[in-house]
């Protein structure tokens, strides 16, 4: 069974700011680092149940790194 980890894109509107208000300050388990996926700039994390998160998109088979599934996570937007 392979490890999970989840990306998120600072790039998708109000992801930024929910990234820095939960992930970097709430929260504080992001990962530092980049991940490039299919021409984007991910951020990772290895937390799996996280309470800020809307969404989430498997992308086994297209988007794997070094043995680990990759998931796609949308965070919540303010007032969600």
């Amino acid at each position: 069974m392979s490890k999970k980890i989840f990306a998120l894109c600072p790039s998708i509107l109000k992801q930024k700011e929910a990234m820095d208000k939960h992930c970097f300050g709430d929260c504080g388990r992001i990962l530092v680092g980049i991940l490039e996926i299919d021409g984007g700039c991910f951020v990772p994390c290895r937390e799996e149940n996280c309470k800020y998160e809307k969404a989430r998109q498997d992308t086994e088979g297209k988007s794997a790194i070094k043995g680990e599934t990759v998931w796609l996570r949308k965070l919540k937007e303010e007032g969600e």
